[in-house]
């Protein structure tokens, strides 16, 4: 799970475009700033012909050249040092970008991955709360009817049975939700998926 996140979380993947471009910076200017050598090559040919009073002429000339061309920079006061230590830098710093940001997504992905592993149990927990809040409460209006509750019993009884109930159905919520997280932290977020979810949801 984790070498996916790395691999297909689009804000990773934004980050590491950001660390590639910097890198790109540093060769270009890196390259400005040394010898170059090329090879150079050229080829032409030339042809002239005509009629005059000594009769017709022609002349062929052809041209080619091979070398090699070594381009030096002249010296710019500091410029090319400074855009190079510039463009290192910045590189340094979209690299540790990146590197922070693998670390908190990765972690965001463990404690989500960890919450739908306990969200099952946690939801069996919640349920029977509710329905032993909802026999309470049912018993509590039993004693009421006969005169062995009274009726501030009986409110704080249907407050405790809205309350469970209540937190049962956040906690479904809530489950849905850390699984569209983690399909987002994965790069797997799709239209199905909010389908899937809007399905769960419906009453």
């Amino acid at each position: 799970m984790l070498t996916q996140v790395r691999e297909a979380n689009t804000g990773l993947r934004l980050k590491k475009a950001q660390w590639d471009v910097a890198r790109q910076e540093v060769k270009k200017h890196e390259a400005r700033g040394g010898v170059t050598l090329d090879l150079v090559a050229q080829a032409g040919r030339d042809r002239l012909s005509g009629d005059g009073d000594f009769g017709p002429a022609s002349n062929t000339q052809s041209q080619q050249m091979l070398g090699l061309s070594m381009n030096l920079p002249l010296y710019t006061g500091g410029y090319r040092s400074a855009k190079l230590q510039e463009a290192v830098s910045a590189q340094a710093k979209a690299e540790a970008e990146y590197e922070l940001a693998v670390q908190q997504t990765q972690q965001q992905a463990r404690s989500v991955w960890l919450a739908l592993q306990t969200g099952p149990a946690r939801l069996s927990a919640l349920q029977a709360a509710w329905k032993a809040s909802t026999a309470r409460l049912d018993a509590t209006r039993l004693g009421r009817q006969v005169g062995d509750r009274t009726t501030l019993e009986l409110l704080q009884a249907e407050n405790d049975a809205t309350l469970t109930e209540l937190a049962w159905l956040r906690a479904q919520t809530e489950l849905l939700q850390t699984r569209l997280q983690l399909d987002a932290l994965t790069g797997s977020l799709s239209v199905q998926s909010l389908q899937g979810l809007n399905a769960q949801l419906a009453p």
